[in-house]
């Protein structure tokens, strides 16, 4: 477990990422406040509905993604490991369907999805499922108490 601190010091560093957007940006916030000092696995799914988007659910994927890649600027592996943690963000595309993940690769599954870890494990079906809601989703500050 790390401090709150060290998770405001991540916040504050993925704010001025030019990787990722508002959005995949809010997903991490969220799944770093849910993690508890990164004590507690948890992911979130999304998928394609009459209310979600395919562009939704691409920003989901590729935002995060990006501020992953080591191709990229951000970089958040490394700045995980500076947390001295062994959890790490890691996606998929695929979501959780009646407790079997499913990738849509030979799944016949019809819906375009993605799921996002924060986890010491890669892909961790034991992870806290965190419900995708827009609503809380949109609602969280992007800000970081460090420097408050």
């Amino acid at each position: 477990m790390i401090k709150q601190e060290q998770i405001e010091a991540l916040k504050y560093m993925l704010l001025g990422s030019e990787n990722g957007s508002e959005f995949s940006k809010k997903i991490c916030f969220l799944l770093l406040d849910k993690s508890q000092c990164l004590s507690k696995a948890v992911c979130i799914s999304i998928t394609q509905s009459d209310k979600i988007s395919k562009e939704l659910v691409d920003d989901f994927n590729h935002g995060n993604h990006d501020m992953r890649s080591s191709n990229l600027k951000t970089h958040l592996g490394a700045l995980m490991r500076m947390t001295g943690s062994d959890f790490n963000f890691t996606g998929h595309c695929g979501d959780y369907i009646d407790g079997t993940f499913k990738t849509g690769v030979g799944d016949d599954m019809d819906r375009y999805s993605g799921t996002i870890w924060l986890s010491a494990e890669r892909y961790d079906h034991n992870a806290e499922r965190i419900p995708f809601d827009l609503a809380l989703i949109n609602s969280v500050p992007l800000v970081s108490a460090l420097y408050a």
